[in-house]
């Protein structure tokens, strides 16, 4: 046993952690030099898809609804349809409106800052818990171009802004954690209260690393209670600020919609099935971040085959009842691969049929607004490829578990890493496990951990695998550069047309977000991308689609056959 000698045990190198070293192993030019890369990486982004767009994306309307009241009277009042806490966010949003004037541009600008946030603080994560620079500018720039996080950046919505607190939090808990620093704890602690008063996910932030703290308490037999109060102290303020506001207030429609939801959800029947069918279908999602991870040492190899017959068996042995909360209405699935048929029973992930990217671009691959960009047997074939690594990465990460866990019971102290990757667990069961509806950005949120669990290893890549990784990173740079100019494109050219209607009939139906934000919903006049039924195409808005390869698309302005046509 180590005596304590006033400052938390150092990391004990292994051959398994032998890459971890510190930042001023190398020069800090190398650091300066990729957070400038990263830099010019977001620019260049920015001017290929600009930014500036004057209507709501997804959900963003009810949290910019917020801002706005706050700007016109002074005081927060959380809008009927948010389930998040939402006034951190608020309060940022509306500074930046204080500034520049509300707009929608705006509050997508103070997202955006907040995106780099979340890269710079990921990268400095990665630095700080031993990752080499270009590793971690890769694992930064994975996260960056990620189609979920790129897309999301471009919006008002919770998840980027409440990933950056996360992210920038778990940083100064590493920093103070390795160094036995009060003040980084504290600023840790700030900035996880911050991320709860934007999601209520947040109060899960500060408990892995006080249970860090409590272990090494035991493991030195000192306590360490100054640093586990000033990891929790401000989060614990902010809960109980949260109640004192909240308690007494009645519960908003979209409070009492997802309490509803997970009363009929959680602990019944098809709880665990779905959260395993979740699970599931986001496989293939942490499969395309494998990269030169999927290596396994010759002892490990049955792990692959294990965990394959794990995942068969999941896909057919748990079944899709009505009461789940998982949209069934496409299954079972079918792909076609030369004379090979096969039939997947439960939900594909699709890059956002049911999780707002796709769907909102207007580009969906099984046509459910127009015709699809892939041959749903294409898309199949890519999703198998994906959880083909994704069993691979879970094989990775069950072989590291088991010398991990032996050398803790050797005694072998915690590294804050460890706090860092429990995090993303809880991160991970509170997304699949929780929910009463899933959508696919919420996997947005264990990402980065995945990513990070990739790149530790870079250190020791061949040239073939960095090779890979490079060629990997473009086509998904690639990928979701084009999918986000087309959703551009797309609502550009919808928004066009809602105009163009409601101008002329004073009242259409657009779609949810323009329902909710413009208001004067008839559904007698209706904005689509494909022909409806009974409806009369009154003008077409067209729009250029990137990823089918340059193809024209229309947005239609219609209105019902029964009435005459708009002026």
């Amino acid at each position: 046993m180590q005596p304590y000698t006033g400052a938390l045990p150092a990391d004990n190198l292994t051959a398994q952690t032998a890459q971890e070293e510190t930042v001023a192993d190398y020069g800090r030019w190398d650091d300066a030099r990729n957070l400038l890369i990263l830099l010019a990486g977001c620019a260049l982004v920015l001017l290929l898809v600009p930014p500036q767009h004057e209507y709501p994306i997804i959900d963003d309307w009810i949290y910019a609804s917020a801002v706005r009241d706050m700007h016109a009277t002074g005081a927060f009042t959380l809008p009927p349809m948010s389930q998040a806490n939402l006034i951190g966010q608020a309060l940022w949003g509306l500074a930046w409106v204080n500034l520049l004037g509300f707009s929608f541009t705006t509050l997508t600008f103070s997202t955006l800052a907040l995106a780099l946030v979340a890269l710079l603080s990921f990268y400095a994560i990665a630095r700080t818990v031993g990752v080499p620079p270009w590793g971690a500018l890769l694992g930064a720039g994975l996260l960056a171009v990620n189609p979920l996080f790129l897309h999301l950046s471009y919006s008002f919505m919770t998840d980027v802004p409440f990933l950056a607190f996360v992210l920038a939090a778990c940083y100064c808990y590493i920093r103070g954690l390795k160094g036995n620093n009060l003040a980084w704890l504290l600023a840790g602690s700030l900035l996880a209260g911050g991320s709860y008063l934007i999601r209520q996910f947040g109060i899960l932030v500060p408990v892995p690393f006080v249970l860090y703290l409590a272990v090494e308490s035991l493991r030195t037999r000192r306590m360490l209670w100054r640093e586990a109060v000033a990891a929790v102290a401000i989060p614990v303020l902010a809960f109980f600020g949260w109640y004192m506001w909240a308690h007494d207030k009645p519960p908003n429609a979209a409070q009492m919609q997802a309490a509803g939801q997970q009363a009929d959800f959680m602990f019944k029947d098809p709880w665990l099935r779905t959260a395993g069918l979740r699970a599931l279908s986001v496989l293939p999602l942490m499969g395309f971040f494998a990269w030169a991870a999927v290596r396994l040492k010759r002892r490990w190899w049955w792990l692959a085959p294990a965990w394959l017959v794990v995942v068969i068996w999941g896909m057919y042995a748990l079944d899709l009842p009505n009461e789940t909360w998982l949209p069934p209405t496409e299954a079972p699935f079918f792909a076609q691969i030369g004379s090979l048929s096969v039939q997947f029973p439960f939900e594909v992930y699709t890059f956002g049929i049911y999780g707002n990217i796709l769907r909102v671009g207007g580009i969906d691959f099984f046509e459910y607004d127009q015709q699809a960009i892939w041959s749903p047997e294409a898309w199949h074939l890519v999703w198998l490829v994906g959880v083909g690594l994704g069993v691979l990465l879970l094989a990775k990460m069950t072989a590291v578990l088991f010398p991990w866990f032996k050398a803790k019971a050797q005694g072998e102290p915690l590294k804050p890493l460890s706090a860092f990757y429990l995090l993303g667990f809880l991160t991970f069961v509170a997304s699949v496990a929780l929910p009463g509806a899933f959508f696919d950005r919420y996997g947005l949120g264990f990402l980065p951990f995945l990513i990070l669990f990739v790149v530790r290893g870079s250190k020791s890549w061949s040239k073939w695998a960095w090779r890979y990784s490079v060629a990997a990173f473009a086509l998904l740079a690639l990928f979701s550069v084009l999918l986000k100019a087309d959703s551009v494109s797309h609502d550009n050219a919808r928004w066009q047309a809602g105009q163009w209607v409601y101008q002329r009939s004073g009242g259409l139906h657009g779609g949810y977000d323009w329902d909710n934000w413009v208001g004067g919903r008839n559904d007698a006049y209706q904005i689509a991308d494909k022909p409806l039924d009974g409806y009369r195409i009154e003008k077409t808005f067209p729009y250029t689609s990137l990823l089918s390869g340059f193809a024209t698309r229309y947005v239609y302005a219609q209105t019902h056959s029964d009435l005459p046509p708009l002026p």
